[in-house]
């Protein structure tokens, strides 16, 4: 029998050596500058950690977007990380963990302004695909 399932912690992996660490609720480890929420880490942004309203999620028709800014600058754009999360989940048995697929979108909003070399659309897209587990665990205070 399948049973409704609201995982606390997901864990990912994708190619460029991202790894994310994502707790919906916010309750992860407390740190001077708050309870933390989101880990991010690829090659080239280094390990970034998100609390409170650095993490910005919408509910959709496909799923919940989690996004969080990597780069912020005012004379080369900024640099977003979307993450899509499966809603619904379901487990079937004992095991703690579920094993799931999804996307993660980098998007890079291009900055036009006194650069004649920047054409095309101010937004761009790269698309990483992503493993790994949801599971409820027991959180650190």
């Amino acid at each position: 029998m399948a049973d409704e399932f609201t995982p606390n912690q997901f864990e990912l992996t994708g190619k460029g050596d991202v790894r994310i660490t994502y707790i919906p609720g916010g309750e992860g480890p407390l740190t001077t500058e708050g309870p933390l929420k989101l880990e991010y880490h690829d090659a080239q942004h280094g390990d970034l950690s998100f609390r409170g309203d650095a993490v910005r999620t919408q509910d959709t028709d496909v799923g919940k977007l989690v996004t969080v800014t990597l780069r912020q600058t005012v004379d080369q754009g900024n640099v977003l990380f979307t993450l899509i999360l499966p809603t619904g989940f379901t487990k079937q048995g004992p095991e703690d963990k579920i094993h799931f697929h999804t996307e993660g979108i980098v998007t890079t909003q291009h900055v036009a302004v006194d650069n004649p070399t920047v054409k095309g659309p101010n937004l761009t897209y790269q698309y990483v695909a992503l493993q790994g587990t949801a599971e409820n665990v027991v959180l650190p205070l």
